[in-house]
C-alpha cells in the first residue's frame, strides 16, 4: 500500500504550519504520512486486499453506526497515544463519536462525553450520513479556519461555556459526518477571519455568497430532496448557521431570508412542532429559531412566525436538558416578549379607532393583557434545570444579572409600545438607572453578545445626553472588542430615534425605523 504522503498547502497558506496558529497536534497529524482517510467504500475496497483487516476500522458496521458507508484507515505503525480518547479502538475510532483532534486541533471529545448532554448517535437517529466525496480531508488553510470559528466565533457567538453549548456540540456532531455542516463551520470560520484580518471598513452587505464554502454547501442542499423527513435536521441546522453568520457581521437582509427559508420547510414537513420528533438536536433548532424569531425587527410587525404557545411547549418539555446556546437562563424572559410583540401587533390594529361603545371592549382587553404580562415579567424565575447546569459550568453572578437586566428592559419595553409612556416619565429614567448598572456589571464578561436589546431599548429610553453618550461608548467598546457588527446598526437605529425626540417626549417605536431604512434588524445578537 502507498499511504499519501503530508498534503500540498493551498495557494496563500504559510508554509510552516506553526506560523498558521496551529496546535502541535495538529502540526504532527500533517507531518505524519502514514495515515488516510476514506470515505467512499468502492474506493477502499481497492485497497483491502493490502491490508490485515485488524486494521481497517470499518465504521459502518461498528454499534454506533454514525457514518453510513464510510471507513478510516490508520497505519499500524501510527501512535495513537494523545490524539483519541480512553475508550477507543486501535483504529482510531471511539466508541461514541468520532474524535477530529489531529483534523481539527481541538479535542471533540470533550463534547461528546459530558454527562449534562450526552451527543451520543442514537441521539440523532434520522440523520442521514450522505456519502462524502473521496479522500476527503481538510487542508491547513481549512484546519485553520475551523479552529478560528471554534476559538473566536462559536466561543463568543453563544453565551455558555463550550463544554455545555449545546448548539456548538450539535454542529460538530454532525459535521463529523455530513460535508454541508462542515462547509458551514469552515464558511464561518473563514468569513470571521478574513474580517479580523482585513484594515478595511467592514461590509454590511450579505456575505455568506462571499465564502467559497457557503457557496458549497449551498450547492450540495440544492440537490437534496427537501420532503424527505430524515434531512429536515441538516437543512434546518445549515439555515440556521448561515442565519448567525450574516447576524454577526451586522447583516440587515439576508439573515432574514434564511429563517424564512427554515419556516417553509418547516411547514412542508408539518410545522413547528415536528421538531419534537427529532429528539435531542430537534429542540437545539426549537430554541434557536424561537429566539431569533422572537428578536427581529419583522415581528414587531407582523407577530411571530408561530404562537409563542408553540415555542413553550417545544422548548420547556420537563425533565429534559434546557439549556439554550444563545439564552442561557432568560429563555423564560424571552417567551414572554414574544407575547408582548404579539400584543403590540394585536393593539395596532385598533390603535388608529377612538374608544367607543362598540370596540372598548378590544381597547380594555389590550390594557388587560398588558397588566398581565408586567405581572408575569416580575414573576418570572430562572428555569430550575437552566439554574443547575449553570451553577455548575459558570459564573451564576452573570446570569442572575442578566436575568435581571432582561426583566427591567422587557418591562420597559412594555411600557414604552403597549402604555406608550414617554422615556421623560420618572418611573423610566429610573428603571434606566439600574439598566445601566446592570449593563457596566456585564459589558466585560462572557455575555456581552447578549446585550443588543438591553442596549436597544435602553438607548431608546435615555433623555440626558450623558446617558445617551454612555450608551454608544458601550456599544462602540462590544463592538471592538467582540468584532461582531450587529450593534452597529443597532447605533445608527438610536441615532436616528434621538434625532426624531431628541427630548424624549415622544415614544418612537425601533422597529419603524429598521423599516424607513429597509432593514430587517435581530436583536438577539
Amino acid at each position: 500500500m502507498k499511504w499519501l504522503q503530508n498534503p500540498e498547502l493551498p495557494q496563500g497558506c504559510n508554509s510552516d504550519p506553526a506560523s498558521e496558529g496551529f496546535n502541535n497536534a495538529t502540526i504532527e497529524f500533517f507531518n505524519d504520512p502514514n495515515v488516510e482517510i476514506y470515505n467512499n467504500t468502492e474506493d477502499l475496497n481497492v485497497q483491502m486486499e493490502e491490508f490485515d483487516n485488524a486494521t481497517i476500522g470499518d465504521y459502518n458496521n461498528s454499534a454506533n453506526q454514525v457514518c453510513n458507508n464510510t471507513k478510516y484507515i490508520i497505519s499500524p505503525g501510527m501512535n495513537l497515544s494523545g490524539l483519541n480518547p480512553p475508550g477507543t479502538g486501535i483504529n482510531g475510532l471511539p466508541v461514541s463519536g468520532m474524535n477530529l483532534s489531529p483534523l481539527i486541533g481541538f479535542d471533540v471529545s470533550q463534547f461528546m462525553e459530558s454527562e449534562a448532554l450526552p451527543l451520543s448517535p442514537e441521539q440523532f437517529p434520522l440523520v442521514p450520513s450522505p456519502s462524502l466525496p473521496i479522500s476527503h480531508r481538510l487542508s491547513p488553510l481549512e484546519i485553520a479556519y475551523f479552529d478560528y470559528f471554534h476559538n473566536n466565533v462559536c466561543s463568543r457567538f453563544s453565551i455558555v461555556p463550550n463544554k455545555i453549548n449545546t448548539f456548538l456540540q450539535a454542529l460538530v456532531q454532525l459535521s463529523v459526518t455530513d460535508l454541508a455542516v462542515l462547509y458551514c463551520l469552515l464558511g464561518w470560520g473563514q468569513i470571521m477571519k478574513d474580517r479580523h484580518l482585513s484594515r478595511t471598513p467592514h461590509s454590511s452587505n450579505s456575505c455568506t455568497s462571499e465564502s467559497e464554502f457557503t457557496r458549497k454547501l449551498l450547492s450540495i442542499l440544492a440537490k437534496r430532496d427537501k420532503t424527505n423527513p430524515s434531512e429536515l435536521v441538516l437543512f434546518l441546522f445549515c439555515y440556521a448557521t448561515l442565519m448567525c453568520i450574516e447576524i454577526s457581521v451586522g447583516d440587515t437582509d439576508e439573515w432574514s431570508w434564511y429563517l424564512t427559508r427554515s419556516y417553509n420547510l418547516l411547514n412542508t414537513m408539518g410545522g413547528y412542532k415536528v421538531l419534537s420528533k427529532y429528539s435531542h438536536e430537534g429542540k437545539v433548532l426549537a430554541q434557536n429559531f424561537a429566539y431569533f424569531d422572537i428578536l427581529a425587527s419583522q415581528s414587531n410587525v407582523n407577530g411571530t412566525y408561530y404562537p409563542v404557545e408553540d415555542y413553550n411547549e417545544i422548548c420547556c418539555v420537563d425533565g429534559s436538558y434546557s439549556i439554550d446556546s444563545m439564552q442561557g437562563c432568560i429563555r423564560p424572559l424571552i417567551f414572554i416578549l414574544g407575547d408582548v410583540i404579539n400584543l403590540i401587533v394585536q393593539s395596532k390594529n385598533i390603535a388608529s379607532s377612538e374608544v367607543n361603545d362598540e370596540n372598548w371592549h378590544l381597547h380594555n382587553d389590550v390594557l388587560v393583557k398588558a397588566k398581565e404580562l408586567e405581572d408575569r415579567i416580575d414573576n418570572a424565575c430562572i428555569d430550575a434545570s437552566d439554574f443547575k447546569v449553570l451553577s455548575e459550568n459558570d459564573v451564576i453572578e452573570n446570569h442572575y444579572t442578566l436575568f435581571a437586566l432582561y426583566q427591567m428592559v422587557i418591562q420597559l419595553y412594555l411600557k414604552h409600545s403597549l402604555r406608550r409612556l414617554p422615556p421623560v416619565v420618572p418611573e423610566i429614567q429610573l428603571t434606566l438607572r439600574k439598566v445601566n448598572e446592570c449593563l457596566l456589571s456585564l459589558i466585560d464578561t462572557s455575555l456581552a453578545l447578549s446585550l443588543s436589546f438591553p442596549l436597544l431599548i435602553a438607548g431608546i429610553s435615555a433623555v440626558r445626553q450623558s446617558d445617551r453618550d454612555e450608551i454608544l461608548r458601550k456599544i462602540n467598546y462590544i463592538v471592538e472588542k467582540q468584532e461582531f457588527d450587529n450593534l452597529t446598526k443597532v447605533r445608527r437605529v438610536l441615532k436616528e430615534v434621538w434625532k426624531i425626540k431628541a427630548e424624549g417626549s415622544l415614544c418612537v417605536d425601533w422597529y419603524k425605523i429598521t423599516k424607513k431604512f429597509g432593514w430587517r434588524l435581530n436583536a438577539g445578537r
